[in-house]
Order: structure tokens, then C-alpha cells, then sequence
């Protein structure tokens, strides 16, 4: 699989980071699937080689607004593109939300939307494979793995942690993983709340086989100790800890 991180700010802009958002593509580049679409992710994904057409399905964390945002805008560009179908899977409330953003403009009433909504357990969306488990954020949140069937190395695939405090059941859900994608909004003693802090989630993935921890959702607070957030983390976790970046690649 190949992985771009569109977005890995937060609700405040900061001009470098836009809103949550990521692009899996399967190895042969035949099926893409958007997690999660808030604002500024559109038009990151117009800068990629799928561009926005050619996504399959958006699977959403949750239903916070910077990780919806874009949503009403992406499914209006794929009508007027003639791209009319598309799948979104969510969380309980996924369907209700999607009903208010797409009020606008009439947008659902033009497109040919399957909404699906998901818990904790196995299910696939875009042929893809993948295993859901719940976070703990402010609404319900889900952490989702990607696994990759054809792999044949210890460790395979990819998990996404949504917003959330550090908790086992992300942790459990990402151990094996070759990469984990984990909120990391503030540095430790700063912010908190519904978010992890990098000596938070240093404790809960201690002792995981995960490959590569990547640092996301980051608060313009974090400017300048990103250095500091990731020395945290490898402090107790033995893989690679890196900080996210937007329009970063991957391979998984």
C-alpha cells in the first residue's frame, strides 16, 4: 500500500498543516480510500497522482468538523466531475452529520452516496481489508488498521489512531503494524484533554512491534518541539518515531 498524508493540522490553521486527512492506495494503485476530509484535504488530493476522481470510498474517525470539513466540497466536485458515486463509512452519527453538511447546495441530493455505518470489529470498504476499535475523544471516535494481505515480514499494514487520548485499545489494535499514524496534538504539560501527549502515548506503546510511529494532528503549540515530543516518545517505544508532515509518501 502507498500512503499521503494530505492533513495532519487540527482546527487551527497554521498555513503549512491542513486538516485531518490521508490517502491509502492499494499496492497496484487500483483502489483509494480518504481517511478522513477536513478542510484543505481536497485540495491536496487534487495535487496527487489520484486526484480527488478516482477515490473509492472516505472512511471518517469521526464527525468533528476538521475531519468533515471538506466532505460536502469533494462529494460536489466529483458531481460536476461526472463522478457521481462514492461510499463513506463512518462511526454512529456519520449518516445525521453527513445530512446537515450536505444540505448545502443540494450537494447529497446530487450525488449517489452509500453511507455505511461501523464499530469496533472486522469489515472491508474499497476492497480493502481492515479492523476498527474505539478511541476515546470527545464524540465516538474509531482507530482503523489497514492490513495487508500479501505481506509475508513480521509486522504489515498501517493503523490510524483518529483523535484520541493514549489508550490500549489503539495500541493493541496497532501492535504488528509496520506503521501507526497517532494524535499527538500538545507537548507534554501543555493542552491534554481529548488529545494525546507524547509521554502518554510513549507509556501504551511501550513494549508494541510497530515499525514507525508517526506524530499527527499537531497544534501550532507544537512549533519548535517537535524534537523534543519525539525524544518522548522513543524514551519507552523501541520503533521509529517521526513527525508528520502534509503531502508526505509511503510505503506500507
Amino acid at each position: 500500500m502507498r500512503v499521503t498524508l494530505l492533513g495532519t493540522g487540527t482546527a487551527l490553521p497554521t498555513g503549512d498543516r491542513y486538516q485531518s486527512g490521508a490517502l491509502v492506495e492499494s499496492a497496484d494503485r487500483s483502489r483509494r480510500i480518504l481517511v478522513d476530509c477536513g478542510s484543505g484535504v481536497l485540495h491536496r488530493l487534487a495535487d496527487t497522482d489520484a486526484g480527488y476522481e478516482s477515490v473509492d470510498a472516505v472512511l471518517l474517525t469521526h464527525t468533528h468538523l476538521d475531519h468533515v470539513a471538506d466532505l460536502p466540497s469533494l462529494v460536489k466536485a466529483r458531481v460536476l466531475s461526472g463522478v457521481s458515486e462514492l461510499e463513506i463509512v463512518g462511526p454512529n452519527g456519520t449518516d445525521e452529520t453527513l445530512d446537515h453538511l450536505l444540505a448545502v447546495d443540494n450537494v447529497q441530493e446530487r450525488a449517489d452516496l452509500t453511507v455505511r455505518e461501523v464499530g469496533p470489529g472486522q469489515f472491508d470498504a474499497a476492497g480493502f481489508q481492515m479492523r476498527a476499535c474505539e478511541a476515546d475523544h470527545s464524540v465516538q471516535t474509531l482507530g482503523y488498521r489497514f492490513d495487508d494481505d500479501g505481506s509475508d515480514t513480521e509486522t504489515d499494514g498501517i493503523t490510524f489512531s483518529g483523535d484520541t487520548r493514549a489508550t490500549e485499545s489503539v495500541a493493541e489494535l496497532a501492535d504488528g503494524s509496520s506503521v501507526l499514524v497517532h494524535d499527538c496534538a500538545h507537548p507534554d504539560g501543555e493542552g491534554g484533554g481529548d488529545h494525546a501527549s507524547p509521554s502518554e502515548l510513549a507509556g501504551t506503546l511501550a513494549g508494541r512491534n510497530i515499525d514507525t510511529v508517526y506524530l499527527t494532528h499537531l497544534y501550532p503549540g507544537t512549533r519548535g518541539k517537535e524534537g523534543a515530543m519525539v525524544a518522548a516518545v522513543e524514551g519507552r517505544f523501541d520503533g521509529d518515531v517521526k513527525v508528520a508532515l502534509d503531502r508526505e509518501s509511503f510505503e506500507v
